[in-house]
C-alpha cells in the first residue's frame, strides 16, 4: 500500500511540474542544432534546467499520431516523440493507463471512458472493438464482466481502425433481453439462448417442465397450444395433434378402447366401434340411420383428432414413420393405413353385430334391422372450432347434472378438452337420415389394369370416378392436375390387395379408404367427397 502510495504522489508531483509550460503549434523549425530526447525524465530535466516556459508542438502532415514536443535551451532544440498527446500531462496519463497513443487517450476521455486521475484503456478498447449503441451501455457490459475476449485491435493513421466483428457486445445485447445479471448468468444460460429461448425465466420453465434440450420454438409452439410437459408435446405431434385439450381427447379414447379390449375381450377394429356405439344416445335407430349418425359423428370431430385415431387403429406410431413407409411404395410399405370411418361402414357395422356381443350397451335384432341403445347419455369430443356448440347440459336419467354425465357402460368420464371452454358436444338423433349431397364427378382416370397380390394373382379392370362438391372448381383444377399422381396410387393401391379384399361385401371399405389417401396425401387445396367404381372385374385364374 505504501508503494502504490508512493507512485501516486511521484504521478502528481510529475503533473505539477508541467501545469506552467505553454504549449504553441508551429509548422515548422528553422535550421538550429536539434537533440532528439528518448525519455521524459530527461526531458523535464531540461526542461528545469534551462528554465523553459513555453514547449511547441509540430505534428505530422501525414500521420495525426505523428507529434513531437520542441523545447529551446541555449540555442538548441530538444525534441521529443509525443505519440499523439498534445501535452505532457495527456502523456504521461495516457502512458500510465495503457493507450496506445494519445489519439486514443483523446478520444476516451471525450467519451468519458477514462478519468485523468484514473486512467485506464481496458473499458475504452472493449468499447472499440465491438458495437455497443451507447457508451452508457458499454460501461454498463464492462462492469457485468462481458469483456471476455481480447480481440486484437491496431490502428493505422490515427483514427482510422481496423474494423473487428464484436462477440462481445453481441452477448451483452442478448443477456439484456434475456433478463440476465451479468456474464456469469450468460455463461450459464447460453445454451438455452442458443436453442432458441427468449429469457431467463423461459429456460428455466422449460427445464422445469422437461424442455431442457428442446428448441426453442418448440417450447413456445408448446405453451401456444396449452401443453405443460415437453413428453405430452411430442407424443402429440408426432400423431399429428395440435393443443393439449385434443391430446388429452386422444389419450381418453385410446384408454378407454383399451379397457373395451380388456374387458369385452375384442380386437382392436371392435373395441373401436363398440366405443363409438357407447357414445350414441338411448333410443332406437334403423341401420341406415345408425351409419349415418357414426358418419355424422366422425364428421363433426376435430380432423387431427380423427388422423390420429386412424393411426392407432393402423398400429402407425407416427405420422413420421407412415410418411416414411408411404415415401417408399404403397404396396411395400411396412404399415397399411386404414380409417377409422371405414370400421364404421355399413358392411363393417354389419359384420360386426354377428360376431360382437353388444348387450352392455345395446342390442341389434337382425331382422328388423334395428339397433336399439340402452345408455342414457354420451360424452364429448374434440371437434372442430367451425362447429356450432350445442348446450351444455345432458338430460340424464335422474336429472341433470353439471356438464355432461358419465357413461356407465364404457366407464368414459366427462371429458373436455381445455380448461378454459368446452368442446362441442356430437349431436346426434333417432330422427337423423341426412340429405345425400349432389355432387360433381371426374371420370377421365379411365380403366386402371393390374394384379392382386394373392399367391396366385388375380387380374383387376376397375374405372374410378371421383366425386367433388358441385361447382368447386378448385378441386376440379387439382384434380386434373394431379391426374397422373391418382392413377398412380390407384394402380399401386389395387395390387397390395387381395380377391378377398375385392369382394363386394368390401366395396365401401375399399372406397373409404381412396377417398381419404386420396385427400391426406395427393390434393392439398381441395378434397373430394366420394369416390365410386363405375367397374370392377377380378379374374381369378
Amino acid at each position: 500500500m505504501r508503494r502504490i502510495f508512493a507512485c501516486a504522489l511521484l504521478f502528481s508531483c510529475a503533473l505539477l511540474l508541467w501545469a506552467d509550460l505553454r504549449y504553441v503549434e508551429i509548422g515548422s523549425i528553422g535550421n538550429a542544432p536539434s537533440v532528439r530526447v528518448e525519455n521524459i525524465g530527461d526531458l523535464q530535466f531540461l526542461i528545469k534546467h534551462h528554465g523553459i516556459e513555453v514547449g511547441y508542438l509540430l505534428k505530422g502532415k501525414e500521420n495525426p499520431s505523428d507529434v513531437r514536443l520542441v523545447v529551446i535551451g541555449d540555442g538548441t532544440y530538444f525534441f521529443f516523440d509525443m505519440n499523439g498527446h498534445l501535452s505532457i500531462e495527456g502523456y504521461l496519463a495516457g502512458e500510465r493507463g495503457g493507450f496506445r497513443n494519445g489519439l486514443d487517450f483523446q478520444e476516451a476521455v471525450e467519451l468519458g471512458l477514462t478519468q485523468a486521475a484514473k486512467p485506464d484503456s481496458a473499458c475504452y478498447y472493449f468499447y472499440k472493438r465491438n458495437q455497443f449503441k451507447s457508451v452508457e451501455d458499454c460501461t454498463d457490459a464492462f462492469k457485468k464482466g462481458f469483456a471476455f475476449r481480447e480481440t486484437q485491435w491496431t490502428a493505422r493513421n490515427g483514427r482510422e481502425e481496423v474494423k473487428v466483428e464484436g462477440t462481445e457486445s453481441s452477448a451483452y445485447y442478448r443477456a439484456v433481453a434475456a433478463q440476465l445479471a451479468d456474464y456469469k448468468e450468460y455463461q450459464e444460460f447460453m445454451p438455452g439462448l442458443e436453442r432458441g429461448f427468449k429469457t431467463k425465466a423461459d429456460i428455466q420453465d422449460a427445464k422445469k417442465k422437461g424442455f431442457g434440450e428442446a428448441r426453442g420454438h418448440e417450447y413456445y409452439t408448446a405453451m401456444e397450444r396449452g401443453f405443460s410437459k415437453y413428453k405430452d408435446y411430442k407424443a402429440a405431434t408426432d400423431l399429428g395433434l395440435e393443443s393439449q385439450a385434443s391430446y388429452d381427447t386422444y389419450c381418453k379414447i385410446v384408454a378407454e378402447v383399451e379397457s373395451i379390449m380388456k374387458r369385452e375381450k375384442l380386437e382392436r377394429r371392435e373395441a373401436i366401434i363398440y366405443f363409438y356405439l357407447c357414445q350414441i344416445p338411448k333410443g332406437q335407430q334403423s341401420f341406415e340411420v345408425l351409419t349415418k349418425t357414426l358418419e355424422k359423428m366422425q364428421g363433426e370431430q376435430d380432423a387431427t383428432l380423427t388422423k390420429a385415431l386412424d393411426l392407432y387403429y393402423s398400429d402407425i406410431p407416427s405420422l413420421e414413420e407412415w410418411n416414411k413407409s408411404r415415401s417408399r411404395s404403397y404396396s411395400t410399405s411396412q404399415y397399411r393405413y386404414q380409417t377409422v370411418s371405414s370400421l364404421l361402414s355399413s358392411s363393417s357395422l354389419a359384420s360386426f353385430f354377428k360376431t360382437v356381443d353388444t348387450s352392455g350397451i345395446g342390442r341389434y335384432d337382425e331382422t328388423s334391422g334395428i339397433f336399439t341403445r340402452n345408455g342414457s347419455s354420451f360424452i364429448q369430443l374434440a371437434t372442430q372450432a367451425r362447429q356450432p356448440s350445442p348446450p351444455n347440459q345432458v338430460p340424464a336419467s335422474g336429472g341433470q347434472t353439471e356438464g355432461l354425465p358419465l357413461i356407465p357402460e364404457c366407464g368414459i368420464v366427462d371429458w373436455i378438452g381445455g380448461n378454459t371452454s368446452r368442446q362441442a358436444v356430437i349431436p346426434v338423433s333417432q330422427e337423423y337420415v341426412g340429405r345425400r349431397e349432389a355432387l360433381d364427378w371426374h371420370t377421365s382416370l379411365g380403366q386402371i389394369a393390374t394384379h392382386t397380390n394373392d399367391a396366385i394373382p388375380a387380374s383387376v379392370i376397375v374405372e374410378v370416378v371421383l366425386g367433388y362438391k358441385q361447382a368447386d372448381k378448385a378441386a376440379s383444377t387439382e384434380i386434373t392436375q394431379r391426374q397422373t399422381e391418382i392413377k398412380d396410387y390407384l394402380r399401386r393401391y389395387f395390387t397390395a390387395l387381395t380377391v378377398e379384399d375385392l369382394r363386394p361385401r368390401n366395396e365401401e371399405e375399399r372406397r373409404s379408404e381412396i377417398r381419404n389417401a386420396i385427400n391426406d396425401h395427393i390434393l392439398s387445396s381441395s378434397e373430394i367427397r366420394d369416390v365410386r367404381f363405375l367397374s370392377l372385374q377380378v379374374i381369378e385364374q
